[in-house]
C-alpha cells in the first residue's frame, strides 16, 4: 500500500502558501471554514469558463478579501463592471463578513511574501514601494525575454490582480463609477519581480538593466548563494 501525502503541505512556505489566510477564535473558525468552502464552489460553479488557477481569501478585522487568479479577466469583470459587482453581492450573502473591494490606500511596510528566490539564481528584488500596471510587468518581461534570446528559464513572481477604474474626461462627479481601465499589483520593498536561471550572472545583469527601465519603481538585482 502506498504511503500518500497533502501535495500542499510538504511545499509550503518553500513555493506554495495556503489558500486562505486568517485567524479566527474556536466559535468562528467552523463558520469561517464553512464560508471559505461556499465562496470557492460558487465561484467554480459561476465562472466556470474564465480559466481561474487559484482563489485565494483573507480575513481582516470583520472584512473578507477574495482575490481570483484568472487567465480571462474580461469574462469575471463583465461590461463596465457589472459582473464584478454582481458577484461581490451574491458573496456578501454567502460571507459573514463585508466582502471589500480593493482600494488604492498607502503601501505601508515591506514584503513579508515573495521576498526570497525560490526558483531561479538570479532576481529582479523592489527596492520601494508602488503600484506596477500591467503593461510595465508585460515591457518588462518581453525585454527581459528578448535579451536572453530564451536561453534560460524566467519565472514572473508578481500578478496584477487589483482593478483601477478611470472616469472619462468633462464628467462631473456624482455620475456613478468609471471604466475598468488597467490592472496594478501593489509592490513593497523586498518584494521579488523576475527570476532567471540557466545563463550566466553577466546575461543576467544586462536582462535585468532593460527590464528595469520599464518599471516604474527601483529595483536591484539579487542572487542566490552560492552562484557563481
Amino acid at each position: 500500500m502506498g504511503q500518500k501525502v497533502n501535495p500542499i503541505s510538504f511545499r509550503l512556505s518553500i513555493n506554495k502558501n495556503w489558500d486562505s489566510m486568517w485567524f479566527a477564535k474556536k466559535k468562528e473558525y467552523g463558520q469561517y471554514l464553512i464560508e471559505d468552502f461556499k465562496i470557492r464552489e460558487y465561484i467554480h460553479k459561476n465562472l466556470k469558463n474564465s480559466g481561474i488557477s487559484k482563489i485565494f481569501i483573507e480575513r481582516p478585522t470583520k472584512k473578507c478579501i477574495v482575490t481570483i487568479f484568472t487567465s480571462r479577466p474580461g469574462f469575471v469583470i463583465g461590461k463596465k463592471g457589472s459582473d464584478i459587482d454582481k458577484i461581490k453581492n451574491n458573496l456578501n450573502k454567502i460571507s459573514s463578513s463585508d466582502v471589500r473591494k480593493a482600494f488604492k490606500g498607502k503601501i505601508h511596510g515591506v514584503a513579508t511574501r515573495g521576498s526570497e528566490l525560490n526558483f531561479g539564481s538570479f532576481g529582479l528584488k523592489a527596492i520601494e514601494p508602488n503600484r506596477v500596471t500591467s503593461k510595465e510587468i508585460e515591457a518588462a518581461r518581453v525585454a527581459l525575454t528578448r535579451h536572453m534570446k530564451r536561453a534560460g528559464r524566467v519565472w514572473l513572481r508578481i500578478f496584477p490582480n487589483i482593478p483601477v477604474t478611470k472616469k472619462p474626461i468633462e464628467v462631473r462627479m456624482g455620475k456613478g463609477k468609471g471604466g475598468l481601465e488597467y490592472y496594478v499589483f501593489r509592490v513593497k520593498p523586498g518584494r521579488i519581480i523576475f527570476e532567471v536561471d540557466g545563463v550566466d550572472e553577466i546575461v543576467a545583469k544586462e536582462a535585468f538593466e532593460r527590464a528595469k527601465a520599464k518599471l516604474s519603481i527601483k529595483t536591484k538585482m539579487v542572487k542566490r548563494l552560492g552562484t557563481q
